[in-house]
C-alpha cells in the first residue's frame, strides 16, 4: 500500500524505494476496490470506470511504467 509520492503505509516508502511488486499491486489492489462493493458508499464500479477512475485520480501516486502496463492490459481484456 506504499505510494510513488510517499503517502502510502505502513513505512511511507516513495519512488524508486518501492519494489516492483508492490507498485504492480498497488494498482490492482485499487482496481478490486474499486469494482467490488468494498467501497464507502457500497456501489461497485463497472470495470472500464474503475480504470477510468483509477487513471483520473490516482495517477500521481501509482507507476506510470505499471500503470501504462496495466492499461494496455485493460485495453486488451475489455476489448474481447
Amino acid at each position: 500500500h506504499e505510494a510513488k509520492d510517499g503517502s502510502g503505509y505502513p513505512l511511507g516508502i516513495e519512488g524508486d524505494d518501492i519494489c516492483e511488486g508492490a507498485k504492480l499491486l498497488s494498482i490492482l489492489d485499487k482496481y478490486v476496490n474499486l469494482t467490488t462493493k468494498k467501497q464507502a458508499d457500497g456501489e461497485a464500479l463497472s470495470e472500464i470506470d474503475a480504470v477510468i477512475e483509477i487513471n483520473r485520480n490516482y495517477k500521481n501516486q501509482l507507476s506510470g511504467v505499471w500503470l501504462r502496463l496495466f492499461n494496455r492490459g485493460m485495453t486488451a481484456y475489455l476489448n474481447q
